[in-house]
This record gives C-alpha cells, structure tokens and sequence, in this order.
C-alpha cells in the first residue's frame, strides 16, 4: 500500500509539472504570435552565412527578368535599356528578387535570435553576436524587453561594385594595357570606364546603391539612428546614394576601412574627404568626421594587412560601446573586413549585400536590464 501510494504521489506530481510547463509554453507561443500579427515582417536577403548565394532558375532567367522589372518600374530615375549593361547589372543585384513582400508572422532566424537573446548571460556578460540575416525590415518590438537593452541591431552592407571590382572580374583581354591608378578607387560607372577604355557593361557600380536603395523598405530607413561608413571613396559613395532619404548623422569611422592588401585601401587626407563628402552630400544629413580629426593631415590608413586585422577587434568594441540611445545602425564597409569581423569567416558579400546582426552591449554594473 505504501509503494502504492508513492507511486500515485509521483505520478501526479510529475502531471502536475507537465500541465505547468505546458500552459506556460502555449502562454510564450500565443504572446509572441500576438506580437507578431500586430507588426509583420518582410523577409529580404538570404546571405552565404544561412544560405547559398541565389542563382539563376534552371529554367533560364526568370528571376534575372523580375530583376530587371523591379530595376526599370520601381526606379524611374534609372535610364535603363535592356542591353548587356543592364543584363549585368541585373545579375549581380540577382539576390534582389527576395526584397520582394514575403511577410511572416514567425520567422524561424527571429525566433531563434530571440532564444539566444533570453539564455544569453548575466547584466555585465559580453554574449555573442546572433545573425539575423532574414529579416529586414526588422522591429525591436518582435524581441524581448531584455534584448533591446543587450544588443544594437546592426545593418552590415558591402560597398557597391567598384572600379577596382572590374579589374579583378572583367576579362582581361577587355582591359586597357595600362590600368588607372588604384589608390582609393571610386565606384564604377559607364563615364569613368569610357574614360580609364574599360568595359561599359561591367561598370555598373553607381547603379547598384540606386536599385537596392528604390527596394528598401521606408521602415529600414525611418528606424536607422546612425550611419558609420568607411572613409574610403567607394564606401563614401554608397551610404550615399543607398540612403537619400536617410536624414540622420553619417559617421566617417576609419576603424571599418577595408584591410589594406593593395594601394586601393590606401585612403586620402582629412581635407580631401571633407571636400569629397561635401560634394556628395545633397541633403541635410550631418557628416560626423570626429574620428578623423584627432589624426589632422597625417595619414589614418593600414600599410600593412596586420594591421587591419587588428582594427577589427577596436570596431567590434566601438559597436559594442555605442550609447544606449542608439538602437540601430547601418554599416557601410568592404568584403574583406566584413568577412574576417562576422563570425563565421562566411564567404565574401557581393557589393552592396546586406547582413543583419543583434550586436552585444558592453553594458556596465549600473546599467538595469
């Protein structure tokens, strides 16, 4: 009788916790399925990181034509005829058909972040950086309370196709005997490569920004409280053009320069790129070049590859450091840099892809979460 009753008190006690475990399970899904109908999200990029790059359907080029009608109908000031330029243009922005309204209520990349976020380690802990890489337009309100407070959500994008991007991809055979100088090189357009006698129909780079800026959503751009985009003339060149209706500030950050393995990561001196960014900017946007100031004329750029590797470790601390007022930021910088600072050592992004992150804090003791 007294096993009997042992074994009854055990039976219900382990009923009981399964009943609690459960309603507060259903209690978790119903809350986070509420949020989720109350704000939809669109899912945009599929980055190396989660998936392969897209390519072309095996029936030809179905998603290449919706690239080019969405290239031609949603950007009018494009002047864009279906030629080779245009067919080239189109297949390297071929990961744009995904920008296309695909909403969802419950995002597996979101609802895996949002885990991470709640098991990741106490008040003072660093955790680590969680991809988010499906997701954009992205809204803080889909995350716990405890997530706004540990993370930054952070945009990272690759600058568009440059003049040193047609060196290195363009057949040499079309390649002029004698290259223009490669010291801090501009984006790719079809008035520099008829200039520098280089292929028209790879210089595509002044476009990219354009298209993938017509496809963004309002929403991306409505929440950015920052911009930080290297100093380099092709970074410089996309967060501006990418964003013309961003009004906030623009941050000139030398730590996010690309990894100088040639003269083309050589940069300029504080006044040519105050003048250069001047002439860029057509709007009310406020260029912050604080960081630049405290080296004058002198140069701010790696000679060497070892020494911008190490600069990775300062700019993941700054976007660690970042006060609490600032929620999201969109980072303008270079395919390798970006490969050797996300985790993963993903493959490179193409020009002008986006990869989104929850950042961590480097929250200190006063800080409450």
């Amino acid at each position: 009788m007294a096993n009997r009753a042992l074994l009854c008190m055990a039976f219900c006690f382990v009923l009981l916790h399964l009943l609690v475990g459960l309603s507060f399970s259903v209690g978790y899904v119903e809350r986070y399925t509420s949020i989720q109908e109350a704000t939809p999200i669109r899912m945009l990029f599929h980055h190396p990181q989660l998936s392969p790059v897209v390519s072309p359907s095996p029936s030809g080029s179905n998603d290449l034509r919706s690239t080019e009608a969405a290239m031609v109908n949603q950007c009018p000031n494009l002047t864009l005829g279906l030629d080779q330029y245009t067919n080239r243009l189109a297949r390297s922005l071929q990961w744009l058909h995904t920008l296309e309204s695909v909403e969802t209520r419950a995002h597996p990349a979101l609802h895996h972040a949002s885990v991470r976020c709640n098991r990741s380690n106490g008040g003072t802990g660093m955790p680590p950086p969680i991809p988010v890489h499906n997701v954009l337009p992205f809204d803080h309100m889909l995350l716990a309370p405890v997530c706004l407070r540990r993370y930054v959500l952070v945009y990272f994008v690759r600058h568009a196709f440059s003049i040193g991007n047609v060196w290195a991809v363009a057949p040499k055979a079309a390649l002029p005997a004698t290259l223009p100088p490669k010291r801090d090189v501009e984006l790719s357009s079809q008035a520099k490569c008829k200039n520098f006698s280089m292929p028209i129909e790879w210089c595509y780079g002044e476009d990219q920004p354009r298209v993938v800026g017509c496809k963004l959503s309002k929403k991306v751009i409505q929440d950015l409280d920052l911009v930080i985009t290297s100093p380099l003339r092709r970074a410089l060149q996309t967060s501006m053009i990418l964003l013309p209706e961003y009004h906030g500030t623009i941050e000139v950050n030398e730590l996010c320069s690309e990894i100088a393995f040639g003269q083309d990561s050589f940069g300029q001196p504080l006044s040519d790129i105050v003048r250069y960014c001047k002439a860029l900017n057509s709007s009310d946007r406020l260029l912050d070049f604080h960081r630049l100031e405290a080296y004058g004329e002198r140069p701010w750029w790696d000679q060497t590859p070892q020494l911008g590797v190490g600069r990775i470790k300062q700019f993941k601390m700054y976007l660690s450091s970042l006060p609490m007022t600032v929620r999201t930021v969109m980072v303008v910088s270079h395919g390798t840099f970006l490969r050797y600072m996300l985790p993963g050592r993903a493959p490179l992004m193409p020009n002008t892809g986006i990869t989104t992150w929850l950042w961590p804090r480097r929250l200190t003791a006063h800080v409450r979460l």
